[in-house]
């Protein structure tokens, strides 16, 4: 049976603002806060408890900086609630689907979470991810594929990009951060989903994507 994913990322803390469309499973990819506030994480857990949804997918972005910090104390304020599926380099499978997050992302600028300045640190993450995995959250973008920012610099992973192409070729590969680079695009077994809700101003412009998976 089909499901209908409703996909965002980027939100920063605009969620209760948006206008969501119907779906089965939420699915963000990360950056629902500004800088990691707990009053404003657990705000975020009670709106997704009472949201329409049967199951949430969530992971961490650059902005969720307790999910570092103090990661149980974060985990905590979302865990109360059964339907949301924290995940941090780890998996889960809902109605058949499954879902792996990781928050990792090159460093781009100072004093955000889960950064790393080299693509080898980064590798090792990526190397945990199952070859067999549906439907890939990253917080970052993979190299070249929806990653250009207002500088005109690409901001993707390099080893990202290789693992995904190469390597575990999921169906679907959802991520936000570079809000600029907004969109989908499809490369061989892939289709990428850079689900950024807000503009580099922090102005959210765009609607959640739906699509249906089985």
């Amino acid at each position: 049976m089909s499901k209908k994913l409703v996909i965002c990322s980027d939100t920063h803390e605009l969620h209760s603002h948006l206008s969501w469309p119907e779906g089965d499973i939420l699915v963000h990819a990360g950056d629902f806060t500004m800088i990691g506030r707990p009053d404003k994480i657990e705000e975020f857990g009670y709106w997704l408890r009472d949201s329409p949804f049967s199951a949430i997918v969530i992971i961490a972005g650059n902005h969720d900086i307790l999910f570092q910090k103090k990661p149980e104390k974060a985990k905590k304020l979302l865990s109360k609630h059964d339907k949301i599926h924290y995940l941090e380099d780890t998996e889960c499978r809902i109605n058949g689907i499954s879902f792996y997050g990781t928050p990792w992302q090159p460093e781009f600028g100072s004093g955000w979470a889960f950064t790393l300045n080299a693509e080898e640190e980064l590798r090792k993450k990526w190397q945990d991810i199952p070859p067999d995995v549906q439907i890939l959250i990253t917080h970052g973008p993979p190299a070249g594929i929806l990653d250009f920012t207002v500088d005109r610099k690409h901001a993707g992973s390099m080893s990202l990009l290789a693992e995904v192409i190469q390597r575990i070729k999921p169906k679907l590969h959802i991520f936000g951060h570079i809000h600029e680079g907004h969109g989908i695009c499809s490369i061989t077994h892939t289709m990428f989903i850079n689900a950024s809700i807000c503009d580099p101003n922090y102005l959210p412009i765009h609607s959640p994507i739906v699509l249906e998976t089985s």
